[in-house]
């Protein structure tokens, strides 16, 4: 299996009425192939009810040609090819955007850049092109079907000509960050730029909203991994299962939070519910990571005015949590939540201690482990020490999924006292 750890250490302008853009209601038809390393990953036609025409998506070479064409109308082109938004870590997905007002509203296109652009394929190119509503659909097909190659080629002769301009004014800039952007994006995770993430889950109502900063500084928790998205399922599926302490009031405790995935997630179905428990939910991580953490809980509201949630983003050093304990008490916690915790052989004693710490006598710990070859004997050390400490697995069960590097299988353990 791949291992991504390896990687961290203007004038003249025609105005259109509304019936010459051209806004068929479109209905999408789209055939799916095994993508190829370099090759399309979707093989994708559009039928119109209007006209029942099928429109292809157009080849690079059908783009305007950089050196002639005018900086509205390239950055127009980048803006229509700016990928979706991703959703469960798949970027694949066909745009829900089919009429022209959806869709320049989405891209952030201005409609003045759009007729501009629409004239320019009129008047200086070889395809042809009949409404706006054509021309942004086959461009924006072209982005998912077109050879990664073939659009670096052409986003790299943008930043060539842009770069050498004396003047930088606004728009040269805007298309230069735009062209930037286009690479970063065909670049891997790594290598691109915040971002904010839409996550769905089965057995919850309210996609949760994440963002995720720059990955740097070898910074993982600033990524969110797949392991956490299989977690976030198994804990809103078994909801019911956690039933209300002797207290009255369900502890529940995030270890190595990252962006928050898992406890948000509970958090939301905690909310869903409409006599639920009153819950406290403290999610953790280093120092550096807490602020975005704590970014993605207000992200996703989880700020209610009767008090009976409360959800929490906090330090938490695993070598030394006499500051949280401070701040937070001695208490433990019924429910613990751990996805993805092993980057090295140190943390397989960590992560006891913590459960040891931390878990109520009554209490759950449910975590959710990918299995890395690399990381073989680190797994089988942990379950060792959670045997010898004397918490037992409850269940167990094998689980698989995807992120941003492809698909992974992760090991789900349940454990007790």
């Amino acid at each position: 299996m791949f291992d991504p750890l390896d990687f961290f250490s203007h004038e003249g302008v025609r105005r259109y009425t509304r019936a010459e853009l051209g806004e068929p209601e479109s209905c999408l038809k789209i055939r799916t192939s095994e993508p190829e390393m370099f090759g399309p990953a979707l093989m994708v036609t559009t039928t119109t009810k209007e006209s029942g025409q099928n429109l292809s998506p157009f080849q690079v070479m059908d783009l305007p040609y950089v050196a002639i064409a005018p900086a509205t109308v390239i950055l127009t082109i980048l803006s229509l090819l700016r990928p979706n938004d991703e959703i469960n870590f798949n970027s694949g997905t066909q745009d829900h955007a089919t009429n022209v007002d959806d869709i320049l509203e989405k891209k952030q296109i201005s409609v003045d850049f759009a007729q501009e652009t629409l004239e320019w394929y009129i008047n200086y190119s070889h395809v042809s092109v009949n409404n706006l509503q054509e021309l942004c659909t086959r461009i924006m097909l072209l982005g998912s079907s077109s050879s990664v190659q073939e659009l670096l080629a052409y986003f790299t002769s943008i930043l060539a000509k842009y770069e050498k301009q004396e003047r930088q004014d606004l728009l040269n800039e805007q298309v230069l960050k735009s062209a930037s952007m286009r690479i970063s994006e065909m670049c891997g995770r790594t290598a691109q730029p915040s971002k904010t993430r839409l996550f769905t889950l089965e057995y919850l109502q309210t996609p949760i909203k994440l963002h995720e900063p720059a990955l740097t500084a070898d910074n993982l928790g600033f990524k969110t991994w797949g392991s956490s998205l299989v977690l976030a399922e198994q804990v809103c599926r078994n909801y019911p299962h956690y039933q209300t302490p002797k207290s009255g009031n369900l502890r529940v405790l995030e270890l190595g939070a990252g962006t928050g995935l898992v406890g948000i997630a509970f958090a939301c179905k905690t909310l869903e519910k409409l006599q639920a428990q009153k819950t406290t939910i403290i999610l953790t991580d280093l120092p550096e990571i807490v602020p975005n953490l704590a970014h993605n809980v207000n992200l996703n509201n989880l700020h209610p005015e009767d008090n009976a949630l409360q959800v929490i983003a906090e330090t938490l050093d695993w070598n030394d949590p006499s500051d949280f304990i401070e701040a937070h008490g001695p208490g433990k916690f019924d429910l613990i939540l751990i996805a993805d915790p092993v980057y090295s052989a140190q943390h397989v004693k960590l992560i006891v201690n913590m459960l040891s710490q931390f878990l109520s006598h009554q209490g759950i710990a449910c975590l959710e482990i990918p299995i890395r070859d690399r990381y073989a004997q680190e797994r089988q050390r942990l379950w060792d020490l959670i045997d010898s400490e004397g918490l037992r697995t409850v269940s167990e069960a094998r689980h698989s999924g995807v992120d941003d590097w492809g698909h992974v299988n992760y090991i789900y353990k349940e454990l007790s006292w």
